[in-house]
């Protein structure tokens, strides 16, 4: 969430009055579930000192508590490409490698449900609530690879000079490789073995534009809960504790397979996006208390622990391509620094190639 031009990292999250957000990476812990969310709050600007560690907003939500009657839900919202209605201007021609098909591959189906009552009536109540996502979405992207050609050094159709950077010491000097092709002893093995793993060209394509249509799909689920108990101690005193859970399960394929990996996919072409399995297991405890002193005077106390915990393995760990391509000083274990590490070629195709690990750097275990 963005908020008064600020990146999202400025944003502070809170969940009953505890801190609901990751000091390092800036991301919400607990994402609130649909039935257990009462109350919730955006403040942009005059907030109150006690919200000092947030630059740009603060978002405050609180759960539900049970009351002397039982109350319960149940709910299913289903989405697919089977019921959704095409976009005429966006839509118009089949996807790439989809069989004809118009509306990319969609399904998100969200589910859950929840109960609260009392244990003692007026003393004690109960909530809890559960829900969750299945979520299996294509998604595609066009990019430029170079050409088989151009992997064997002939660049007459790109209608660049390539200089030989032998045949002077300063670059006005340089004389052009004869026809722009780079001779086949000039070309460099390590290089020759990493483009074997890029696939070619798979579309017709005007000179520096995408030749490469890649799709697939991505699979999220993710399964919440969250326990909350109230207790009416006194007419002076209020006592609250929860305990919430969010698990994800992320799988999501590069555009160039498991070892080249490169740009993840999804459904809005982005070519940023992750490639690689990522899980995550996030935890929240909040309780407190309000002690009514005397009418004008109220206190409250909350406590908040939380944990935040994420285990990515993006494309291509265990393997070792650059090592094995000639490349030393890369893949020096089998871990943490295995995989294929990015690689940007700036300035060809619109800057619409690059490979390796998609979010740039190392393809290492995130944990």
């Amino acid at each position: 969430m963005l908020v008064n031009g600020q990146g999202f990292a400025g944003t502070s999250h809170l969940l009953d009055g505890t801190d609901n957000h990751d000091a390092v990476l800036g991301w919400i812990v607990i994402n609130p579930t649909l039935e257990s969310v009462t109350e919730a709050k955006i403040t942009t600007a005059n907030y109150d000192a006690e919200f000092g560690v947030a630059s740009a907003g603060v978002v405050s939500a609180q759960t539900k508590s049970g009351t002397n009657s039982v109350h319960g839900s149940a709910f299913e919202f289903l989405r697919n490409g089977r019921m959704n209605a095409r976009n005429p201007f966006t839509q118009s021609r089949p996807i790439p490698n989809s069989n004809g098909r118009l509306i990319l591959l969609t399904q998100w189906n969200q589910f859950g449900g929840s109960i609260g009552g009392a244990v003692v009536k007026n003393k004690l109540f109960y909530f809890g609530d559960y829900q969750g996502t299945r979520r299996n979405t294509g998604g595609g992207t066009l990019l430029r690879v170079p050409s088989l050609a151009e992997r064997a050094g002939d660049m007459s159709a790109t209608g660049i000079n390539i200089f030989d950077p032998r045949s002077g010491a300063a670059p006005a000097s340089r004389m052009p490789f004869a026809g722009n092709i780079i001779p086949a002893n000039r070309l460099s093995p390590q290089t020759q073995n990493l483009l074997k793993l890029i696939p070619g060209p798979n579309t017709n394509a005007a000179l520096d534009q995408p030749n490469f249509a890649s799709s697939g799909g991505v699979r999220l689920n993710d399964n919440a809960f969250n326990i909350r108990i109230t207790h009416f101690t006194t007419d002076k005193i209020h006592v609250f504790g929860r305990y919430s859970m969010q698990d994800f399960r992320m799988v999501a394929p590069g555009s160039f397979g498991l070892v080249a990996s490169g740009p993840g996919l999804d459904a809005y072409g982005c070519t940023n996006a992750y490639a690689g399995a990522s899980d995550s297991r996030n935890h929240s405890i909040a309780g407190g208390f309000d002690y009514n002193v005397r009418p004008n005077l109220l206190t409250d106390f909350r406590f908040g622990f939380m944990r935040y915990h994420v285990f990515g393995q993006p494309d291509g760990i265990g393997t070792a391509p650059v090592k094995d391509a000639g490349i030393p000083g890369l893949n020096v274990d089998d871990n943490f620094n295995s995989g294929m590490p990015a690689f940007f070629i700036n300035g060809y195709g619109n800057n619409l190639f690059r490979f390796g690990y998609a979010l740039g750097g190392t393809a290492a275990t995130a944990r």
